[in-house]
């Protein structure tokens, strides 16, 4: 089995992060899961910050916070939801237009 490595990493809103494959995929995965299951993962939620330094780790293996806290690039892999960018952004562009909607609504 080979393992997987990751070219970058972008943390999001909701403890997500979107990690970009050197095969190409590109996966969203929920750190809240790892949040609510393991303890050293709550600091995280208490230090948002924390959260958004998510990085590389040498050599792509990884995705880590700091010495103590990382995720293995397989368990992103395996266990995250294929990252589609386009429907993503068709997505959000219909929750603007949802948005701009109800302000016109509002300023009747």
């Amino acid at each position: 089995m080979e393992f997987k490595k990751i070219k970058f990493v972008y943390p999001i809103d909701n403890y997500k992060i979107v990690a970009f494959f050197t095969d190409g995929k590109k996966k969203i995965f929920d750190v809240k899961l790892l949040i609510d299951k393991y303890e050293p993962f709550k600091a995280l939620e208490k230090d948002p910050k924390l959260f958004f330094s998510a990085r590389v780790a040498p050599g792509g293996y990884a995705v880590m916070w700091n010495d103590d806290l990382d995720i293995s690039a397989d368990s992103v892999y395996y266990d995250g939801k294929t990252y589609d960018i386009k429907k993503e952004n068709e997505r959000i562009l219909k929750e603007v237009k949802n948005y701009i909607k109800f302000i016109r609504k509002q300023e009747k």
